[in-house]
């Protein structure tokens, strides 16, 4: 969630933005309730600060790139719009 760097003999901690469930529900259009499940499911990342489960934002962008794949490339769409 967040990392200690050292720079110059010092040490500064960067942090990690996080998402709250209302974020993440509007963000891919989701009622609460299936955000709930795919967390329960452990389908989306997240981490629980106390009771509070938030979505570290680096997280959900890695997840966003594995799960979101464009299913043709570009290259195969330029050619399938020329044949046409």
């Amino acid at each position: 969630m967040s990392e200690i760097k050292e720079r110059g003999g010092e040490k500064k901690m960067e942090l990690d933005i996080l998402y709250t469930k209302e974020d993440i529900a509007r963000r891919y259009t989701l009622e609460l309730t299936t955000l709930n499940n795919w967390v329960s499911q452990g389908k989306i990342p997240y981490a629980k600060i106390g009771k509070k489960v938030l979505f570290p934002a680096r997280e959900i962008e890695r997840w966003e790139k594995q799960r979101f794949r464009p299913a043709i490339k570009t290259t195969e769409l330029t050619s399938v719009i020329k044949s046409e």
